[in-house]
């Protein structure tokens, strides 16, 4: 799934059809490069991991769902690339963030194009689901999107005003921004796919 030069499977699991091979080619260096630049510096891989374990839980074969495994990881990094340009951090993993080597336009590119992307993992093309379990995880991830939004908005917010955040603002800017995508991701989407 996530080789240097994408095969042509990148094409259909984001959903982008049949493209030309220069127009692969154009699309892997300006929305890949960034994101693929996250995915080789390692990481924990927890959302994975618990994605695996919530399939386990309910009795299923992993190796059955290991789209849905490597989906959980996708939305992390394109994820991670956004928080980055937002926050304007300066390291991710140990090197410089991607917006730092690849300009705010490439990482946003990047970002925007591979979350949503990633959408199209959670498909009964490439997943033993429903119907109704696909539409349903779009919306959910629609909805979830739309949270993490809201909590980049908080944080900049309290940032701009160099706020002192009282413990109720803080932990609803982190459910916002954090927990949907990076937490409640891998327990929701394996369960509904079961």
């Amino acid at each position: 799934l996530f080789r240097r030069q994408p095969p042509a499977q990148w094409s259909d699991m984001l959903g982008l059809g049949a493209v030309r091979r220069s127009e692969m080619k154009a699309f892997s260096a300006v929305a890949l490069a960034p994101f693929e630049s996250y995915m080789r510096r390692g990481g924990k891989c927890l959302r994975s991991l618990l994605a695996c374990a919530v399939l386990e839980a309910y009795g299923r074969r992993v190796r059955q769902f290991l789209p849905l495994v490597g989906m959980m990881e996708v939305l992390e990094s394109s994820t991670i690339l956004i928080d980055d340009f937002i926050d304007n951090s300066p390291f991710r993993r140990g090197k410089p963030s991607a917006h730092l080597i690849y300009g705010l336009e490439g990482a946003a590119a990047s970002a925007l194009a591979i979350y949503y992307g990633s959408w199209n993992i959670f498909s009964r093309r490439l997943l033993p689901i429903t119907r109704r379990a696909e539409t349903e995880a779009w919306r959910w991830l629609a909805r979830g999107h739309l949270r993490t939004c809201l909590g980049q908005i908080e944080e900049l917010g309290f940032m701009r005003r160099r706020k002192h955040l009282t413990l109720l603002e803080y932990m609803n800017s982190v459910r916002n921004h954090i927990a949907t995508l990076s937490f409640a991701a891998p327990l929701y989407l394996p369960a509904l796919a079961c």
